[in-house]
């Protein structure tokens, strides 16, 4: 099991070091760093446990939003299909906001999750972190500043993220079963 995972995470920096030969002027020499670094060398630790991703879960119908916090509906298209999503009123989810319309390609990463770098830094002024992560939550995590969908409730301690959002369960269910590594989409304010 922690071979296949050394081997995923390899694979998964040497997509994000593509990503950035394609993309030069989109500031990859810190992402390229994180790659190197997701990307563990063949060692003893491959015989070290790992913990077994916890079972598919569906996302509650709505995520709680802090109180005081107001949400802004958001559109996600992926291959011509909408499919609704929200930002909750955090000063991080109003600094991705202020990013839209984006267009991005996420990577399936650790078997939970998909995400795509920000073309600039939210603020976490007064953000509530969190080690773990919901199905159907949508996530802010600095250290690749990444914006990320996660499909299956999961722990990622020591890790800490930013919930900024949720989407529903039609996205989550795609992304669970039927999603390829890459998923080209769009996300946008809903005009509604």
């Amino acid at each position: 099991m922690t071979r296949l995972f050394n081997q995923a995470a390899r694979a998964a920096a040497t997509g994000l070091l593509l990503g950035c030969a394609l993309l030069p002027s989109t500031g990859c020499s810190q992402l390229q760093d994180k790659a190197a670094e997701a990307a563990p060398e063949a060692s003893e630790s491959e015989n070290a446990p790992v913990a077994e991703p916890a079972e598919p879960v569906s996302p509650p119908s709505s995520n709680p939003v802090p109180e005081g916090e107001e949400e802004t509906a958001m559109v996600v298209t992926i291959e011509g299909v909408e499919y609704a999503a929200r930002l909750n009123g955090t000063r991080t989810a109003e600094d991705i906001l202020g990013m839209m319309p984006l267009a991005l390609s996420l990577q399936r990463f650790a078997e939970h999750e998909y995400y795509a770098e920000l073309p600039a830094r939210p603020s976490l002024e007064g953000a509530p972190v969190t080690s773990h992560i919901e199905a159907g939550g949508i996530y802010y995590w600095e250290g690749w500043n990444a914006f990320v969908f996660n499909y299956i409730d999961s722990d990622i301690a020591p890790y800490e993220v930013v919930q900024v959002g949720a989407f529903d369960e039609g996205l989550n269910d795609y992304l669970l079963s039927s999603a390829p590594d890459v998923v080209e989409f769009s996300v946008s304010e809903d005009p509604a």
